[in-house]
């Protein structure tokens, strides 16, 4: 992947882009092709960091991937829309059309319905804050 400006589509519960949900972590590293750091867990998961690209790829123990997480530089897009830099009350009027069900936190939005949640830091004092990240994971991470 090029560490330029990176459109990447989402697909629910399937990934974004080329990367995909459930594969080995060898095959996420050999899509993305970049220079990455490894953060383990206590729990024996793990995630490997493309900083440069804006992605995390998040593993459990076996090395599968679970989730994939997404900032700047890289745009995740659902359904024509750009996610990251969008205000999150306007994110959560959206979403909430599409899932009725979407789950409104202080700082986060998640749709079990969709399989992604959007994160925006700030959201708590202020409603038009952007969305900074988006995970998409696998049925069951969040619950």
């Amino acid at each position: 992947m090029d560490e330029a400006r990176m459109i990447l589509e989402i697909h629910p519960y399937v990934g974004i882009g080329a990367l995909r949900l459930g594969a080995p972590a060898a095959e996420i590293r050999r899509i993305v092709g970049a220079s990455y750091s490894e953060l383990k867990k206590d729990t024996g998961a793990w995630t490997d960091a493309f900083e440069a690209l804006g992605i995390h790829a998040h593993y459990d123990p076996s090395g599968t991937c679970q989730a994939l997480e997404v900032f700047n530089p890289t745009v995740p897009v659902f359904m024509g829309k750009e996610l990251i830099g969008r205000k999150y009350d306007e994110l959560q009027s959206w979403l909430q059309m599409l899932d009725p069900e979407l789950q409104a936190g202080d700082s986060s939005l998640t749709s079990l319905e969709l399989g992604f949640r959007v994160y925006a830091p700030t959201a708590r004092r202020r409603p038009d804050a952007p969305a900074e990240s988006v995970v998409v994971f696998t049925r069951g991470y969040y619950v």
